[in-house]
């Protein structure tokens, strides 16, 4: 969910039927913080992380990243 400033979110994925969640980092990217929401692709689970509302470098860039072990390990 995004924080009040639309500036920074974060993601959690639970792996129990929602009874425990964690918090998903795909990226450690200062510029890329803002993770939006997941999306299937091609049959693997996809996550477009761009820069949020304060985003400044390269205008509207984003990094895709995509999952085909149900969020266990993710690839740009």
């Amino acid at each position: 969910m995004p924080t009040v400033s639309g500036e920074k979110s974060s993601i959690y994925i639970t792996k129990d039927g929602g009874h425990n969640f964690i918090e998903l980092i795909i990226s450690e990217n200062d510029i890329y913080d803002y993770y939006n929401l997941p999306t299937i692709e091609s049959g693997k689970i996809c996550i477009k992380v761009s820069q949020g509302s304060d985003g400044d470098y390269n205008q509207d860039d984003y990094k895709t990243y995509f999952s085909s072990d149900n969020g266990e390990s993710w690839s740009e």
